[in-house]
């Protein structure tokens, strides 16, 4: 599950990171991958492409090439919105909800520093009653967000611009390989802190 935040709360440019971000770990991810992409306004909007069955709604999608193109796109036209600031808490429990019936599965916000340590507490506590599901965060970097990552006690990888994603992101995500044709992976924690 991939979780953007799309706030105002963000400035301009960590949007834009963001959404690079999102980008990059949707690309990354595999025929053998199953996927939701939340974006974060005044309240959590699951992207649902036109090509996902009506069986499929609301839940993890096998990643198709189609969908996997169409998600691409809909995160690539995707505006930052008006509220501020985002409620990560709102999208973990949307996310959770969508994650209900699946074990393993992983979460991945994408949000600022000072975004995820405001929400941590809420978070960690949300979480802690959940079995088989991760958290973990890419952190939008700004020079104005003097937030001291050191009080971040979830999994987390900064990021400081478009340029340097693939090597910040490549050896931190990943998703897990599939366990055989019939059975499709979730997304895995492979994440390294």
């Amino acid at each position: 599950m991939l979780v953007l935040d799309t706030s105002q709360g963000l400035s301009p440019a960590q949007y834009l990171l963001g959404q690079a971000a999102l980008l990059h770990l949707l690309s990354s991810l595999g025929p053998g991958d199953r996927v939701a992409v939340l974006l974060l306004t005044s309240r959590p909007v699951l992207l649902e492409p036109r090509h996902a069955a009506s069986c499929l709604a609301n839940r993890l999608l096998p990643l198709l090439p189609s969908l996997q193109l169409e998600l691409l796109d809909q995160v690539q036209s995707a505006q930052q919105s008006e509220a501020r600031p985002a409620h990560l808490h709102a999208a973990l429990v949307a996310a959770l909800g969508l994650l209900a019936t699946t074990s393993p599965a992983q979460v991945v916000l994408v949000s600022s520093p000072s975004q995820l340590l405001r929400a941590q507490p809420s978070l960690l506590a949300t979480l802690g009653s959940q079995q088989g599901v991760t958290l973990s965060a890419v952190l939008l970097q700004d020079p104005a967000d003097h937030t001291d990552l050191s009080l971040l006690s979830l999994p987390h990888r900064p990021v400081s611009s478009v340029d340097s994603l693939p090597a910040s992101l490549a050896s931190w995500y990943m998703a897990s390989p599939p366990r055989s044709e019939e059975h499709t992976s979730e997304l895995q924690s492979p994440l390294q802190s």
